[in-house]
């Protein structure tokens, strides 16, 4: 019976599909831009990932440790920077409360500093959303969930021991 080798460090795969991540909201409210005039959106700034290692498992591969790479060309800030949607849940086609779009808002735009993917988002002034957005006001959305998508990731710690091997995501969306 065949058994599974173990990867070399510094082995480069990839993983399919997209990927969540849910972890605690690092989120404060930003006022509009100077000269701008107030138009009723609700402005956020929101840490959305980092580079703390996080444990991830799937049906196929044993778990591993992700580390999210933030470096310059790690993360592909395309699809946030041309205006990325903001989904109210995972599932872009479902509406949310009393609105007829999954979509409560957009990505005006992303940054890497410190570590960490920043947005900049607003959150629409349809009045369906107003609990939400008193929610936001009142500190109760505690957490996020970014979904993504793995390119590249380098092997960058084997454990063996049926510990998990540690792996830097060096391409990701």
């Amino acid at each position: 019976m065949p058994t599974k080798s173990a990867p070399a460090l510094g082995s480069r795969s990839r993983i399919d599909g997209v990927l969540h991540r849910s972890l605690p909201a690092t989120l404060s409210i930003r006022a509009a831009d100077p000269g701008q005039a107030e138009d009723g959106l609700l402005r956020l700034q929101l840490a959305v990932s980092s580079e703390t290692p996080y444990l991830r498992s799937n049906y196929w591969d044993d778990p591993w440790i992700e580390v999210l790479g933030h470096e310059s060309g790690e993360v592909d800030l395309t699809r946030l920077n041309d205006g990325a949607p903001v989904l109210a849940n995972h599932d872009r086609y479902t509406p949310v409360g009393n609105t007829p779009l999954a979509a409560i808002g957009a990505v005006e735009k992303a940054s890497t500093s410190g570590g960490r993917l920043l947005a900049d988002l607003t959150i629409s002034r349809r009045e369906a959303l107003s609990d939400l957005r008193q929610d936001i006001g009142d500190g109760l959305v505690r957490n996020v969930s970014i979904g993504y998508q793995i390119s590249e990731r380098v092997l960058t710690k084997a454990n063996g021991d049926g510990q998990p091997d540690e792996y830097r995501v060096t391409a990701w969306t």
